[in-house]
């Protein structure tokens, strides 16, 4: 009899500990399915640390639980922690192709290029056509390449320790006069983190090499989430980008504030383009304050738009860039440099994976243009962005890029694995990205659409096919006369390596200025000079009033002057703005050739002449 009570009451206790574990996966799994993944993530964590201490096996398949672990924390984007639990799920031998992409994922996010290239091929080996994973494959091999490129090397990005934290996020940058500003959800300043709380403004003075104290900005009211800033220095306003939950209802959108004396800002005054059904945010400013780049998010998706200002707080309709930034994935984080180049995150161009950092120049007809109130925002262009790569990108989220005022380097916002964490934090680094020095390809002119309410994010420019038709034959009949002109060329210069003629072919220069204001010119002189040990002492200045010019130090063939300087601009420009360009680099060389660090013996006037379609002739201009 005893011993049949025992074994009744072993059955009554399994049974027990069996239902109380059926109602912990249930509630698991309800908060899953509603989205709330952290809640989520800490019930499927206590099931599966019940069941890897109890000795007996569990109820239920503890592979899709460790599977679904992965997926909370790869929605809450902790991506060490989604690789631990979707590698613990591997291991039970779950599979799939969703479940094998969001593997390669995580893993791609934790810098695993490598190990995800293998996770997103086993998937193509039975769906060879899928999209995902054959994206993922191509992020993988992004990836790869990019880290192997040596130019990075010479740039590192480290971690901003003095305004990170342990346990907080930052987001989104901008400079209020001398000062740093970022928005942290930390609560308070000490250093060593705090527990999450509403996202507040940090500022920090930036000196020469080191931080000033740090400290919050009031906040805004009523209550909400302080996300972005833009500076107006002519008008000391402050735009914000700032979010206001109400009940289950969030919102968010641009507000001006004005900044008086002692940095504090006064009461938020919402801006003509805000709208209840769209979340709008993350403002940057042109220098003179009147033209204004921002994020629209409908439907989940974020697209870039810009408005030029027509009069306190008024606007004009938000224009979409255009689907040459904006894409099928996000595009988010926009920020104006020098009017011209616009920094941006995406996750929908080629990048290595999450967002990356991608930059676009500002132009009008083909040339760059630096846009301000007087622009007409209908007729700018943007040339194809261009992924700034490792180590400014990485596999997680990268954005939010910062130039210093000065050009030399710059900050940026990155959850990129650090210390077993997947934390947004501030990262710097010392140099501008070497990518701003290449050259950009302005593509075939689209035109801008004005946001309206019933417009989707699956709107896009269109072009009619007689214009393209149009432009193929021009772009035909510019070729061939690209083809001639290079013959000639080619020609001349074989004549002068012969001896034959002093002179190239009179005829080449009137063939050139035919087809101007086709052609754009890229500046490209050489000096012999004496080796410098600062460059940045001595030709600061010149790339200060150049911003896209590059200075590279290279071998000479002469070994009495066994170096030399390749000064190049990438910049496409008109041929009056090349000659300027010139004059003021060989300005610049002249009064300093008594300067005993700089010993200028001669400088050529070489330009790279660069055309629409891509090709390039070397032209010699007096």
């Amino acid at each position: 009899m005893k011993r049949l009570i025992s074994l009744l009451a072993l059955i009554a206790l399994t049974f027990t500990l069996t239902a109380q574990s059926s109602a912990a996966l249930r509630a698991a799994d309800v908060a899953y399915q509603k989205g709330e993944y952290r809640e989520a993530a800490e019930r499927y964590e206590r099931i599966v640390n019940d069941a890897e201490k109890s000795r007996k096996r569990p109820s239920f398949n503890v592979g899709e639980i460790y599977k679904r672990l992965g997926e909370s924390f790869l929605h809450l984007k902790e991506y060490w922690n989604a690789e631990v639990y979707f590698t613990k799920a591997y291991d039970n031998s779950v599979r799939g192709a969703d479940f094998l992409i969001n593997y390669g994922d995580a893993l791609l996010a934790n810098d695993k290029a490598e190990r995800a290239l293998t996770i997103y091929r086993q998937v193509l080996e039975t769906e060879p056509q899928n999209a995902r994973a054959l994206g993922g494959v191509s992020k993988a091999e992004f990836n790869m390449r990019s880290k192997n490129d040596p130019r990075g090397r010479q740039n590192p990005v480290t971690p901003e320790r003095r305004l990170n934290t342990d346990n907080n996020n930052q987001y989104a940058l901008a400079w209020l006069k001398n000062s740093l500003v970022f928005s942290s959800d930390r609560t308070a300043l000490k250093e060593k983190g705090t527990k999450p709380g509403p996202m507040r403004f940090y500022a920090a003075e930036r000196f020469q090499s080191d931080w000033g104290s740090l400290r919050k900005l009031k906040p805004l009211k009523p209550a909400g989430d302080d996300l972005s800033m833009a500076f107006d220095n002519h008008t000391q306003t402050c735009y914000v980008g700032r979010c206001i939950t109400i009940g289950k209802n969030r919102n968010c959108n641009i507000f001006a504030s004005q900044l008086d004396e002692k940095d504090r800002l006064g009461r938020p005054v919402p801006q003509s383009f805000h709208h209840n059904h769209d979340n709008i945010g993350q403002p940057t400013l042109s220098s003179d304050g009147k033209v204004m780049f921002f994020t629209i998010t409908r439907n989940g998706k974020s697209d870039i738009y810009m408005a030029k200002k027509m009069g306190n707080h008024i606007w004009t309709t938000p224009q979409n860039l255009g689907s040459v930034i904006n894409t099928n994935g996000d595009e988010c984080y926009p920020q104006l440099y020098r009017d011209s180049i616009l920094f941006f995150a995406s996750n929908g161009h080629q990048g290595m994976g999450g967002l990356d950092i991608f930059f676009t120049k500002i132009g009008i007809e083909g040339v760059v243009h630096a846009v301000s109130g007087d622009s007409d925002l209908s007729q700018l262009e943007f040339s194809i962005p261009i992924n700034l790569e490792a180590p400014i990108n990485s596999g997680a989220d990268d954005f939010a890029l910062l130039m210093n005022p000065n050009g030399r380097g710059g900050f940026l916002i990155s959850n990129r694995l650090s210390q077993g964490r997947n934390r947004s934090d501030i990262y710097n680094f010392s140099q501008p990205p070497h990518m701003l020095n290449e050259p950009v390809v302005f593509p075939v002119r689209q035109n801008l659409i004005a946001s309206t309410t019933t417009q989707t994010s699956t709107e896009k420019p269109a072009v009619g096919s007689e214009n393209n038709q149009a432009v193929s034959r021009e772009t035909q009949e510019r070729d061939e006369q690209l083809a001639k002109l290079q013959r000639e060329l080619e020609a001349a210069h074989a004549q002068l390596a012969n001896n034959q003629t002093t002179q190239p072919a009179q005829s080449t220069l009137p063939v050139v200025s035919a087809f101007d204001p086709g052609i754009r010119y890229r500046v490209q002189l050489m000096a012999t000079s004496a080796p410098i040990a600062n460059h940045w002492e001595v030709f600061g200045e010149l790339l200060d009033a150049i911003p896209n010019l590059k200075i590279e130090v290279l071998r000479n063939v002469d070994v009495r002057f066994p170096n030399y300087y390749h000064y190049v601009t990438s910049a496409s420009v008109t041929r009056a703005e090349a000659v300027a360009m010139r004059d003021r680099i060989r300005k610049f060389a002249r009064e300093r050739a008594n300067d005993e660090r700089v010993k200028e013996l001669g400088i050529e006037n070489s330009f790279i002449a660069t055309f629409q379609g891509g090709r390039r002739v070397n032209i010699q201009m007096q």
